[in-house]
């Protein structure tokens, strides 16, 4: 490479230059690195007081960009073709907007008087366009004398709207519970939101043939909502 600096020349491949480089051009690419061989190379490195730190790494085969870090361990791998991520570790905290939960504060029983009856509400979250709202509920209840349907019910509340898995909520939230019993009912599903705005969780049920009684602190709700943008 030879290029002029104040004068001088950056002579052959080895040399050092000192001070900061200034690429002014009209033509694009403004640099090209380029291996003839077609192997793996480290394109740039960039270090810390004489120490290297990273590496940018380019490869024949995908994925084809690299970031390396000192010990030349691939920290973050890019699949040119399809843009996504290989090597890289996303933690959950950037994925989660918010996670709510709550449960009963007394003693609530379930009836077959419509689902009018509430377990549990969460606190209000705000959601985007796209999100991803993930439900879970766990409520332990004891049945009565006669054995019977017991039914869970999630409704969505506040200004935003949201479309479920299934547009009836009907599968997997509906028990057989043998007189006397007492059962664990555990259901989980999830809903994309269409319209941003403020949510809130409900969670109500009915009981057949007898009621379904649920202790205090026996019902619990949660709610994780997953970002689909910034």
């Amino acid at each position: 490479m030879r290029g002029s600096i104040s004068g001088g020349f950056v002579r052959k491949t080895g040399d050092t230059m000192t001070g900061g480089l200034t690429i002014s051009t009209d033509t694009a690419p403004n640099l090209t690195l380029n291996r003839p061989d077609g192997v793996t190379f480290i394109a740039l490195r960039m270090s810390h007081a004489g120490n290297p730190r990273v590496d940018l790494a380019a490869r024949p085969a995908e994925p084809g960009f690299t970031i390396q870090q000192a010990a030349v361990a691939d920290r973050f791998e890019i699949n040119l073709g399809t843009g996504l991520l290989s090597t890289a570790l996303i933690p959950l905290s950037m994925l989660r907007r918010e996670e709510l939960d709550g449960e009963n504060a007394g003693l609530v029983t379930l009836a077959a008087a419509g689902f009018t009856t509430i377990v549990d509400v969460t606190a209000a979250a705000n959601v985007a366009v796209g999100d991803r709202v993930i439900c879970w509920a766990d409520v332990t209840g004891t049945k009565g004398a006669t054995s019977g349907t017991v039914i869970l019910d999630l409704t969505d509340q506040g200004t935003a709207n949201v479309q479920w898995a299934k547009d009836a909520i009907s599968a997997g939230n509906t028990w057989q519970v043998n007189l006397n019993d007492v059962r664990m009912l555990s259901w989980c599903t999830v809903a994309r939101v269409l319209t941003a705005g403020v949510l809130t969780m409900r969670l109500q049920g009915a009981s057949f043939g007898s009621n379904f009684a649920i202790a205090a602190g026996a019902g619990e709700l949660r709610m994780l909502i997953l970002r689909d943008g910034a």
